[in-house]
């Protein structure tokens, strides 16, 4: 989580919204679509600027592909 915060600039709520389904492994980027709240609530960003995507090192790629194969469920 530390690595995807760091490398994505990301908040802790968009991080942890993230699903493997909003990745695009072609193009290693990711979209923000969705935050999870303090309560376990997802929601939508506050604006539309808040969906996005950001593009994923490839140094990033490789340490995602090894946590889904560790990882059951649909969040990162």
């Amino acid at each position: 989580m530390i690595r995807f915060l760091y490398d994505t600039g990301v908040r802790i709520g968009e991080a942890r919204g993230a699903m493997w389904s909003d990745l695009d492994w072609a193009s290693s980027r990711i979209l923000i679509r969705r935050q999870r709240e303090e309560n376990g609530d997802l929601s939508q960003p506050k604006t539309q600027a808040g969906v996005r995507w950001i593009p994923l090192s490839p140094e990033l790629i490789s340490a995602l592909k090894a946590h889904r194969l560790a990882t059951p469920g649909d969040f990162l």
